[in-house]
């Protein structure tokens, strides 16, 4: 591959993660993004399997040329490397989660008791 394939690829990798990176920082100040929280998601999910492909042509040379079936095997393990990361990280931020929210919650309790403040 040539040094304009390289370029290629870094320039393709870079916007799509400005783009990922803007429309999270977007959707985190106060005005707000004007995606739903759904479509933000959809959103990014989508640049994220465009990185991917981005990555595999211009950095890991898959492609149709040479032999398919071992491009396709490289791909079919990087999916499943990739779903393996991304449900184990969702995994351990819900656990997380559910185990640190029954303190978090006393503590608001605590403190909504002693400043005399009830919500409806």
């Amino acid at each position: 591959m040539t040094s304009k394939a390289y370029l290629t690829g870094f320039m393709m990798s870079l916007s799509l993660t400005v783009t990922a990176f803007i429309l999270v920082y977007g959707a985190t100040s106060v005005g707000g993004s004007p995606l739903s929280q759904g479509w933000l998601i959809a959103v990014i999910a989508s640049l994220a399997v465009c990185q991917l492909v981005v990555q595999g042509m211009y950095f890991l040379h898959l492609s149709s040329k040479g032999k398919p079936g071992r491009s396709l095997q490289i791909m079919l393990f990087v999916l499943v490397m990739a779903a393996i990361v991304v449900g184990g990280s969702i995994w351990v931020m819900h656990n997380l989660n559910y185990r640190m929210m029954p303190g978090e919650q006393k503590v608001t309790e605590t403190i909504q008791d002693k400043e005399n403040i009830h919500h409806h």
